[in-house]
């Protein structure tokens, strides 16, 4: 405990009140969306000869004030082209927003394990206790947070797309499952992330987890306008080694008659800044060393930043348990399930670097703030979603229903959101604008007075569909728990450390269920029956969009590419389509 304060909440009020700034000032300038849809390299060519262009214009109309003087009502609109023309040259120059933004993304924590509210915690059964995580738990009860009520998709894959882009993941054609090693596949080209909307005053930098291509450069972060990248393109990292094999197979499946190889997925430095990579640094504490370094580096920077940091923890280590620092589970001594704390040791391992991190913002003016989760908790690596209903993989509020905080953001509409939700909201945030209708999601500083919000899974054929308060399931589990063979997936699994922590399963599971959200969060009451006429109206969006997932999907037809010149010459996974280096 000697490197925690403890007064967190205080701690974290101050912060947030530095990062803030003057709260006085306007968030930014208004970007047109012409010129944000642009490259970055197109848009200084664009914004020199703009700004060229007017001030020859200019000139010319300053002779003309001086040389004809013009009656009075010409003169007043020259003067009023001039004032507007010298207003907008800033903002042409790629002029600071005067804005930073931080995304923090959590891999696979659960509802239950952060920002518990005093009912969770009153209701949570005997023997369980909070995690101890007190600088997050300050940043949930701060006046500075808003708690999204938002959910993702089960897995990492489709919710990090969908983040980035403002998409659906179906939309994308990446909603069902996750990349692995050998697979063509990405967000499409066509298809921008955050950095790629942002004005040309912005640097970007990525750490940790990417996940959303790998196969070709052009899929990568690099490629995707983020100036660096320190990090491991695929689904988790050894927390010590840095580096993960994962089995990929030549053709759609693996099986006996397969060929099967292994390749190495570092972290590492992938940008080439010469920064060396200690292989005994526990991975959540080199990914914020860097997070720091990169703050140090912009205390006197003359741009915006935006830094994403795509933390390793909580998610398995390659055992599939967690992987903790053993000096953190001196803090984890009260907690009786061994599986449990160990993965409190990785969270509560992650709450004091996400507190180091915070502390090293209070050098930046006027920093926005997103803390999120990928999916939910799975409870073979200790994580709890109590009291919600499944887990990791499932449809259900606990595979999808995960801890968000949006900190020094105006007050944004309090409904039920999805992840794609989240790139408009940060660009009006910032006055930033963009063509609607490249996104499915919707800001949540726009009203909408009734919208279906979807999420579907087309190759296992299961989804989600919230209308209001209602919220159709099919197929819940999308098959996982027989896949995995895991039944407890269908029902409520008690945190590991209760006296009784064995799982509560449903008396009958049924392909299409309807609850009310308002009245039933845990998901304990299906009114499918009761309320016909909603069912169906939620079963029609949930066909149509299946269906129309269907013809977009790219997961199933994603072939491994020529696997013989997958392995790069340093051995770690990476680009290999059309890659003269490897």
């Amino acid at each position: 405990m000697s490197r925690r304060a403890t007064n967190e909440t205080d701690d974290c009020d101050e912060m947030s009140k530095r990062m803030r700034g003057v709260e006085e000032k306007e968030d930014g300038a208004e970007t047109g969306e012409a010129v944000n849809s642009r490259s970055l390299e197109e848009k200084n060519v664009v914004y020199f000869d703009m700004v060229n262009a007017s001030l020859a214009e200019l000139r010319v109309r300053v002779e003309r004030v001086v040389v004809s003087k013009p009656p009075p009502f010409t003169r007043a609109a020259s003067l009023l082209v001039l004032l507007t023309l010298l207003t907008l040259i800033p903002t042409l120059v790629g002029a600071r927003n005067g804005t930073n933004v931080v995304l923090i993304v959590i891999d696979d924590c659960g509802f239950g394990d952060i920002g518990l509210s005093e009912t969770q915690k009153t209701n949570l059964p005997p023997g369980s206790s909070p995690l101890p995580t007190p600088f997050l738990s300050s940043l949930f009860n701060s006046p500075n947070s808003q708690r999204l009520n938002l959910r993702t998709s089960p897995q990492c894959t489709p919710t990090r797309a969908s983040l980035l882009t403002g998409v659906s993941a179906d939309e994308l054609g990446l909603s069902h499952y996750v990349l692995v090693n050998g697979q063509d596949l990405g967000i499409p080209e066509d298809t921008r992330v955050i950095p790629e909307y942002l004005p040309s005053s912005y640097t970007s930098h990525l750490l940790g987890k990417w996940h959303v291509g790998h196969s070709r450069h052009s899929s990568t972060p690099l490629s995707r306008g983020y100036t660096s990248f320190r990090g491991y393109y695929l689904g988790s990292t050894d927390f010590y080694l840095h580096d993960s094999s994962e089995v990929c197979c030549c053709n759609e499946t693996c099986g006996p008659e397969r060929e099967i190889k292994k390749f190495n997925n570092s972290y590492e430095d992938l940008q080439g800044d010469g920064v060396e990579v200690n292989n005994e640094t526990y991975a959540t504490d080199y990914v914020t060393n860097d997070a720091i370094r990169i703050i140090d580096e912009f205390k006197d920077s003359d741009e915006d930043l935006f830094l994403h940091i795509s933390f390793p923890a909580t998610h398995s280590g390659p055992s599939g348990t967690p992987q903790y620092p053993p000096s953190s589970l001196n803090e984890t001594l009260n907690i009786t399930s061994p599986l449990r704390a160990q993965f409190s040791a990785m969270l509560t391992n992650l709450d004091w670097n996400i507190k180091r991190i915070f502390e090293s913002l209070e050098t930046l003016d006027n920093t926005k703030i997103i803390i999120v989760s990928d999916n939910g908790g799975e409870s073979s690596n200790g994580a709890s979603n109590y009291p919600l209903r499944g887990e990791k993989f499932t449809y259900f509020e606990g595979g999808i229903r995960t801890p968000c905080l949006l900190i020094n953001f105006q007050k944004v509409e309090e409904r039920v959101s999805t992840v794609d939700d989240m790139l408009p909201t940060i660009l009006d945030s910032l006055n930033v604008g963009y063509e609607e209708e490249k996104f499915t999601g919707t800001s949540l500083f726009r009203d909408v007075k009734e919208e279906y919000k979807v999420m579907v899974d087309p190759v296992y054929m299961c989804g989600v569909v919230f209308w209001g308060s209602f919220k159709g399931v099919f197929n819940g589990t999308c098959g996982y728990d027989v896949i995995l063979g895991k039944e407890y997936m269908r029902g409520w699994v008690p945190p590991a450390d209760s006296f009784n922590s064995t799982p509560s399963l449903p008396t009958s599971y049924s392909p299409e269920m309807l609850f009310d959200l308002s009245q039933d969060e845990s998901e304990s009451n299906d009114i499918s029956t009761i309320n016909k006429d909603i069912m169906e109206k939620l079963r029609r969006v949930y066909r149509t969009r299946i269906k129309e997932a269907k013809e977009r999907d790219r997961w199933s037809s994603a072939k491994g590419g020529d696997l013989d010149t997958v392995t790069p010459k340093d051995g770690s996974i990476g680009p290999w389509i059309n890659d003269k280096i490897c």
